[in-house]
């Protein structure tokens, strides 16, 4: 009775040895079928992970700001070693401040890094006023051109890809009363720091600010690490133009 018991056991173990190899084995077939990712993709993958990673990271910072250092909305400020982003309202100790290492404590990536080089022959740039075809893209992936002008302000229009293009008015900046509690009613900060951006991007200058919209219809909302997502919901706060220094 012994043995016939170790016999059995030993054939249900080979069936069992068989079943585990034959998984292996169109597991590994079906992964030596299907093509490897290009690099493009895994830089794409690479990309939407940087960008998320970061906007998680400043929206946390946000809050603690708003708590433990009892920071105002308008008193938050993005500004970067070399001047840019700066808000003239976040008190002078800097106790309100995204980017200094004894407030905020971030490491300023993207389009806070570094300015574009606009003498680059391959940064596209909108140098002057009128122009309504050069296509510019910022540091985070927003492509923009002048759809129009009125003087020296440029009349936005906005795409995530560079193709599809929409009026900057679709381009939210704060969500419908209660949505956006960490941002201003007129979305101040967050909108002079994108205008900020687009002029860096289009011609390495200052932003002079620009109008907005009270309300719209929204395709996408600026982030606070200043790329934009899709967002079709209320809007009380909409981008309107941009006027830039070199333009003038």
């Amino acid at each position: 009775m012994r043995c016939n018991h170790q016999n059995g056991g030993i054939i249900v173990l080979l069936f069992v040895v068989v079943g585990v190899f034959a998984t292996i084995t169109v597991s590994m077939s079906k992964m030596m079928s299907e093509p490897p990712p290009t690099m493009e993709k895994q830089k794409s993958k690479l990309s939407e992970s940087v960008n998320y990673n970061c906007t998680s990271i400043i929206d946390n910072t946000i809050i603690r700001l708003q708590v433990m250092n009892e920071c105002a909305d308008n008193e938050i400020s993005y500004e970067v070693v070399d001047g840019r982003f700066a808000n003239d309202d976040a008190p002078l100790n800097k106790s309100c401040h995204v980017f200094n290492d004894k407030s905020g404590g971030v490491t300023p990536g993207g389009v806070y890094a570094s300015a574009p080089d606009p003498s680059d022959p391959e940064v596209a740039s909108i140098s002057v006023a009128g122009d309504t075809s050069s296509i510019v893209t910022t540091a985070l992936g927003v492509y923009f051109r002048c759809q129009s002008w009125s003087g020296t302000q440029c009349n936005l229009s906005i795409s995530p890809d560079g193709a599809s293009f929409t009026s900057a008015s679709s381009l939210c900046v704060k969500k419908g009363t209660f949505i956006d509690p960490t941002r201003a009613l007129g979305g101040t900060i967050i909108t002079g720091l994108f205008r900020a951006s687009l002029c860096t991007s289009a011609c390495g200058s200052p932003s002079l600010g620009g109008s907005d919209s009270s309300s719209g219809s929204a395709s996408y909302y600026i982030k606070n690490d200043l790329s934009i997502e899709p967002y079709t919901g209320s809007c009380a706060r909409s981008l309107g133009n941009v006027k830039c220094d070199c333009w003038q």
